[in-house]
């Protein structure tokens, strides 16, 4: 399992994970008021609004002061807040080491974001020394309490055997669990596991029907794989005009592979009018997504002109 930077990318959400009570309904004008009488419940919950710009203008800064002054009376929400601020840079200097305390204070508390964040960070090298086996017990701390992100993560684990004893049958578990949760990645796992056999009875209809949800989410994996059972006609009826939509919503979100399958349609008209030029210039796109054989591709309509 590859170090995993793409903790990054994302917009800071707060969340006010643990209840702020009656005051999530009063206005923002009476939180302030208790807030800088120190009420603690009402200072996270300031930190929250001006985070998402719930009930008050969007400020990071804000936020954070706010954030800060619960999480030092030890506010659970307030601590895993403050810990996304400085994950993300949002608010205050980006510093993953800062990130990794106000992670651990309320992880150590139980708090199963701040622990699927630490397993995160583990994995990542990020504010620790990379270290798989630390960043697996995290996940599994989160996991248990029912984190999707964690369950996937955890079922990661257990599929590449890194951070964990290679075990399928225990990543097909984790996977389920995640998936039931409506994550799509796991889904896509649970498809390829059932199609494959590994670490359950190999069943093609399961296999269409978790490759499905993923990609009636828009996942572009999932939608390539709907497109290729279509295209094989083993799994369900072959059609190319199913198979050629597929392939198209995954193009559009920039999937090399089916950039390339669908310039394959195009070039040979399943599916689609027969079209050269457009079959070319999908080749062109998959070659520039790095997917080699649609560069072998492209170079040999080229050498046919």
């Amino acid at each position: 399992m590859k170090p995993n930077i793409l903790i990054l990318i994302a917009a800071m959400c707060f969340k006010a994970v643990t209840p702020n009570g009656a005051i999530a309904n009063d206005s923002t004008a009476e939180i302030i008021a208790k807030a800088e009488q120190g009420d603690i419940p009402a200072q996270s919950e300031l930190a929250t609004r001006y985070a998402n710009g719930d009930g008050a203008e969007q400020n990071y800064r804000k936020a954070v002061f706010w954030a800060k002054k619960a999480a030092d009376k030890g506010n659970l929400s307030a601590q895993y807040n403050l810990g996304l601020a400085h994950l993300y840079g949002q608010g205050t200097p980006q510093d993953f080491l800062e990130a990794t305390i106000w992670f651990r204070r309320a992880a150590d508390q139980g708090h199963a974001g701040a622990q699927r964040k630490l397993g995160d960070l583990y994995s990542a090298g990020l504010g620790v020394e990379l270290d798989l086996s630390k960043a697996t017990v995290w996940y599994r701390k989160a996991a248990e309490q029912g984190n999707p992100d964690a369950q996937y993560r955890l079922g990661l684990a257990y599929f590449d055997g890194s951070g964990a004893d290679l075990d399928w049958n225990k990543a097909f578990e984790w996977f389920m669990k995640a998936a039931k949760q409506g994550l799509p990645m796991p889904q896509i796992y649970l498809g390829g596991m059932y199609e494959s056999g590994w670490g359950v009875p190999q069943n093609s209809e399961e296999a269409f029907k978790w490759f499905l949800k993923a990609a009636e989410q828009g996942n572009a994996t999932g939608q390539l794989n709907i497109g290729r059972i279509y295209t094989e006609g083993a799994i369900v009826k072959q059609n190319y005009f199913e198979a050629a939509e597929w392939f198209l919503k995954a193009a559009e979100q920039g999937d090399a592979a089916s950039q390339n399958a669908l310039g394959k349609m195009y070039e040979d008209g399943l599916g689609v009018r027969q079209d050269s030029a457009k079959a070319k210039e999908l080749y062109g796109d998959a070659c520039d997504g790095q997917w080699q054989e649609g560069c072998e591709n492209f170079a040999r309509l080229n050498r046919a002109k």
